[in-house]
């Protein structure tokens, strides 16, 4: 800061209307930036984690249908509940971060686990 502080003494000298304007923008600028220790603010990245056992609460993600070469459903849903069903495991599903959540029932192993 002490290179553009110098700066706009010199601007001062020859034109006090621009040095005004430039510092005025400056202010804004470090307003809006940290300097310092800064830490990025961003969303939380989903990490997959494949071969967990599914569990109600759990955040998933439905996969593609085996042999399929369509990309997966991108939507994220939340397990209310699993049963067995003959020695399979349903999923009871409904939909997040929408107005309106779908629900549906999925097999377990059509499912990958995420954390966020």
């Amino acid at each position: 800061m002490s290179r553009l502080t110098d700066l706009l003494r010199q601007v001062r000298q020859s034109d006090t209307q621009l040095a005004r304007d430039l510092e005025a923008e400056i202010t804004e600028l470090t307003n809006r930036r940290t300097f310092g220790l800064v830490f990025e603010f961003h969303q939380p990245e989903a990490v997959e984690l494949p071969g967990r056992t599914i569990r109600r609460g759990d955040k998933v993600r439905i996969l593609a249908p085996r042999g399929e070469i369509k990309a997966n459903d991108d939507r994220l849903w939340r397990v209310q509940r699993v049963e067995r069903i003959d020695d399979k495991r349903l999923a009871h599903l409904s939909e997040l971060e929408v107005e309106d959540p779908q629900t549906c029932i999925s097999s377990t192993e059509d499912l990958r686990s995420s954390s966020f």
